[in-house]
């Protein structure tokens, strides 16, 4: 078994879940190169080969109607 998440974790979640969350970025849904974007964004993050889940940095994405919406947040 793992170690459980740090308690940051599900607050920070919690919060790129409201529809007026702000996310740190956008991408249109016809945009050519999602993937792309999605790895470029976690490598900004701070994330690159390996992730743990002790990183103290969390990147969500979710998919809306009309765009991709990316959140980071850290412990």
């Amino acid at each position: 078994m793992g170690a459980a998440l740090p308690g940051w974790v599900r607050p920070a979640l919690d919060a790129t879940r409201p529809t007026t969350a702000v996310p740190d970025a956008t991408l249109p849904v016809t945009a050519p190169d999602v993937a792309g974007w999605m790895r470029d964004f976690v490598e900004l993050s701070g994330q690159c080969d390996r992730w743990y889940v002790s990183t103290d940095v969390l990147v969500v994405f979710y998919v809306e109607e009309h765009e991709f919406q990316a959140f980071r947040r850290s412990g």
